[in-house]
């Protein structure tokens, strides 16, 4: 999928359709931030306090309070949170691997690389659990944090919901005859070409029970995990990122107000679960109409982080 082409392709059809009549279905735009309070912030206790530290008159009024105007030499990368280069280690179509070299083998050249300071696992849900109750974990999973254990670097976890990448569906098979899936069709644009695409039906009551029981499970081990950096919200559409692109005008949902309710209730539900690991929202135009600006927004008000992707 070319992604940048997919954002100038998806802000000319928002723009298009805000111009027509009836065509709203209470969709709430992106939020104006201009002049917002957003308070103090979290109290921060594992980093360098970053100011502000004023240093010309009259503003100068903390004694000693000068700051060096240079950066001190380094020959090695200092990494600083939520920022720099991050070091994908696999995605849904599974691990990073060479041929005929062995997975942890292949994995550790990746994590080894000195320009990435951060991590990512973007993983399906079935890569993480088979049946109810319980996590089991694939094993690229348990690699990769071993190898983050040796390299000293953290993770970022992407838990997708959905995927145009792999034949099943992206939640366990245990859901697949209690879960309705909505039919998008076939596109050759993204994903497996001639795949059938479909989206669960997120709000049904099977599917939601077991997100949220997994989303616990999950939480119950890595919140405040010292080796996790932070944790992807769980968007709506292909990857997880807020879309179904390009399927316009298409979603599972009866109208916009179910689909912004229901990823508002899921995005609460992590921010009830994850008190101690930042969540990551991904910074999607709304083009499905499921209510990505009020997860942003949510995002911003409880000071959780936002991202842009960037792919080099």
């Amino acid at each position: 999928m070319n992604r940048r082409n997919f954002l100038q392709k998806s802000a000319l059809a928002s723009l298009a359709a805000s111009t027509l009549p009836g065509t709203t279905h209470a969709f709430v735009p992106a939020h104006n931030w201009d002049g917002y309070d957003f308070g103090s912030g979290p109290k921060i206790t594992d980093r360098l306090n970053q100011g502000p530290f004023p240093t010309y008159k009259p503003e100068d009024v903390v004694p000693g309070s000068d700051v060096v105007m240079a950066t001190t030499p380094s020959k090695k990368r200092v990494s600083n949170y939520g920022m720099g280069l991050t070091t994908y280690l696999c995605d849904e179509a599974g691990p990073a691997k060479k041929e005929n070299e062995p997975l942890e083998k292949s994995l550790e050249k990746l994590v080894s690389l000195s320009l990435g300071d951060v991590l990512y696992l973007r993983l399906d849900w079935r890569d993480i659990q088979s049946k109810p109750g319980k996590l089991d974990f694939c094993n690229h999973w348990k690699i990769a944090f071993d190898l983050a254990k040796q390299y000293n670097k953290r993770i970022g976890l992407r838990i997708q919901l959905m995927s145009p990448d792999i034949v099943p569906q992206s939640m366990p098979d245990f859901l697949s005859d209690k879960v309705p899936l909505y039919k998008f069709g076939t596109t050759n644009e993204i994903g497996i070409p001639n795949k059938v695409q479909y989206a669960p039906q997120y709000d049904h009551p099977a599917f939601m029970h077991a997100l949220k029981e997994m989303d616990g499970l999950l939480a119950d081990l890595y919140n405040g995990h010292p080796q996790v950096e932070f944790v992807d919200t769980y968007m709506y559409g292909f990857w997880g990122e807020g879309h179904t692109w390009p399927f316009p005008d298409q979603n599972p949902f009866p109208d916009y107000v179910s689909a912004e309710n229901t990823f508002v209730e899921i995005f609460e539900m992590q921010c009830a679960n994850w008190k101690n690991t930042p969540l990551l929202t991904n910074t999607q135009p709304d083009y499905s109409r499921v209510g990505n600006s009020e997860i942003i927004d949510r995002t911003v008000r409880s000071h959780n982080w936002l991202v842009r992707i960037l792919f080099l």
